[in-house]
């Protein structure tokens, strides 16, 4: 390929602006490097698209449909699901998925962000109690587990059974 064919540059262009394709993908089609590709379009006068609006992520190893940055919002927010889980579910680089989080603004949970169970235990003053579900149905003496969630949340407990499944938690202190 000679050093500037404008026939290669205007196809490039259009595969570009017109069909919207991402560098890389133009790179593999003319036989080029996505570094190529981006200084050729730039010398033949393209604006490159802001790189801050991205309208979808693709997963890997798929060519077609691209996710939803609703669907990112929704499960880092509403559903508390750590980036790393997220990465995995869509097949993603990790990374990735930090990057589209900064780019929308979306503050990142610190690592090891730990979802508690009873968030209302830390808020129970001393004489307070709440009735609660064991943590892990199935386990006939769940009491490590509420012990171990008063410890994250700072404070004492007392632990009695109600009913059937079900867990009377006071503070002691």
């Amino acid at each position: 390929m000679p050093k500037f064919d404008p026939q290669k540059v205007e196809e490039m262009r259009r595969l570009y602006e017109e069909e919207r394709l991402p560098l890389r993908e133009i790179a593999a089609r003319v036989g080029l490097t996505h570094e190529g590709v981006r200084y050729k379009l730039l010398k033949g006068g393209t604006a490159m698209r802001d790189r801050k609006i991205r309208p979808h992520i693709r997963p890997r190893g798929s060519v077609g449909k691209p996710i939803n940055l609703d669907e990112l919002r929704r499960l880092h927010i509403d559903e508390l699901m750590p980036v790393i889980r997220i990465a995995k579910q869509w097949k993603v680089d990790p990374a990735r998925v930090r990057r589209e989080l900064d780019l929308l603004g979306i503050e990142r949970r610190p690592r090891g962000f730990y979802v508690r169970k009873h968030p209302e235990l830390a808020s129970l003053k001393v004489g307070e109690w709440i009735d609660v579900p064991p943590s892990s149905p199935g386990r006939s003496r769940p009491h490590s587990d509420f012990y171990s969630m008063a410890l994250w949340a700072g404070i004492r407990i007392s632990i009695r059974r109600v009913a059937e499944g079900l867990y009377r938690l006071t503070r002691i202190s």
